[in-house]
């Protein structure tokens, strides 16, 4: 599919046959155009007991200031976007994803890193998500900060710096996984540790979290 999209001149007209926005195509091809390194990534994934969807990732380029995941489905023999999401690039472009199964071992979720929610003068907030599909949609399951600025002027709050990493575990005995968070955090120049985990809640269908708790070193 990658090698498929990119080649030279037919770019915006492939990229429209699948359903992917005219306006996008053409600013994607144009930075391709101008010589930025660009390769989208086409990932196939569960969506069930055989069942099976794919994903289309387009990273952030200068011309689009936002990373786009189309979600595919096949249309007799050919696949369609059906749905996708604008993650925001302002200040970087670490936008990713994974896939992975978590709750359940026959069905795949999208894990994606930092997408911007929040910016200003002093202001950043970058978050975690995962989505699952229903139907032919991208559903969000859960959304956490993953990283958060805050330097505001002096007397109106406290400096922060807080950054999180998130790990998948597997539960003893079980074919499910939870999610650890561990985040570290910088208040007025005072550091400090702590992590917590999301599990799935099944009655309620979707991941909550347990309190935060300290990580201390032991001295030996």
């Amino acid at each position: 599919m990658q090698d498929w999209i990119v080649k030279q001149d037919t770019r915006v007209a492939r990229m429209a046959n699948l359903g992917i926005e005219k306006a996008f195509a053409e600013n994607w091809n144009w930075d391709a155009v101008r010589g930025f390194p660009l390769y989208p990534r086409f990932k196939s994934f569960r969506i069930g007991a055989n069942r099976r969807a794919a994903i289309l990732f387009f990273a952030c380029t200068p011309s689009t200031e936002s990373a786009r995941l189309y979600l595919l489905m096949l249309d007799k023999f050919s696949w369609q976007v059906t749905d996708h999401l604008e993650l925001d690039c302002h200040y970087d472009d670490n936008v990713s994803f994974e896939i992975a199964a978590i709750h359940d071992s026959q069905k795949d979720e999208i894990l994606i890193h930092h997408s911007c929610v929040g910016r200003g003068t002093g202001y950043l907030v970058q978050v975690f998500s995962i989505y699952s599909v229903i139907g032919q949609k991208f559903k969000q399951e859960m959304q956490t900060d993953e990283l958060r600025n805050e330097s505001p002027p002096p007397g109106l709050g406290p400096e922060l710096e807080r950054h999180s990493s998130f790990t998948i575990i597997p539960v003893a005995g079980s074919s499910s996984r939870i999610i650890e968070e561990t985040r570290t955090e910088w208040v007025n120049g005072r550091f400090s540790a702590q992590r917590r985990q999301f599990r799935w809640n099944p009655a309620d269908a979707r991941y909550e979290a347990t309190p935060l708790t300290a990580v201390l070193a032991a001295i030996h």
